[in-house]
């Protein structure tokens, strides 16, 4: 059954990223290319996939920095899949902080800035279709100030 929110977590393309993240050696690569993709994109069209990827690597840190989001995966989801049996290796904080400087913030933030707000971004335009936009909005908005340490 497929996922289906106005979070990151709540999203089929979000949770594979964040999977993908979490077992492939959790780089800080990963995470600036995730806001560059969208940030220095001149593209026509700002693709969903990106956005959803810069969105996850935006809570990834806000969650390294203490700042969990409410639909952030609990310790339940690192635990064995009982069917695969496959086990999601949960995030190594302490390297994860030690990643985190003002300027990965700051990419954090305008990345979700363009998310929210550029002509070009593709989960905007789905997201302004939905009845749930304003929710969306209100998510991002929170996002921000859980990078920002609470303070926007």
């Amino acid at each position: 059954m497929g996922a289906w929110g106005h979070t990151v977590f709540e999203d089929d393309e979000g949770l594979d990223w964040f999977d993908e993240f979490c077992d492939g050696g959790q780089q800080l690569q990963e995470l600036e290319e995730a806001f560059a993709e969208v940030n220095f994109n001149s593209e026509d069209l700002i693709e969903y996939e990106y956005c959803i990827a810069a969105l996850v690597a935006a809570e990834i840190i806000a969650a390294a920095g203490g700042n969990r989001g409410e639909t952030y995966p609990d310790a339940d989801y690192f635990e064995p899949d009982e069917e695969s049996g496959h086990q999601v290796t949960a995030p190594d904080w302490t390297t994860i902080k030690g990643y985190i400087h003002p300027g990965l913030i700051v990419s954090a933030q305008t990345a979700i800035d363009k998310v929210a707000s550029d002509e070009r971004s593709e989960l905007k335009e789905l997201w302004e279709e939905s009845e749930f936009y304003e929710e969306w909005k209100a998510y991002l908005s929170d996002l921000k100030k859980r990078l920002a340490g609470g303070v926007v």
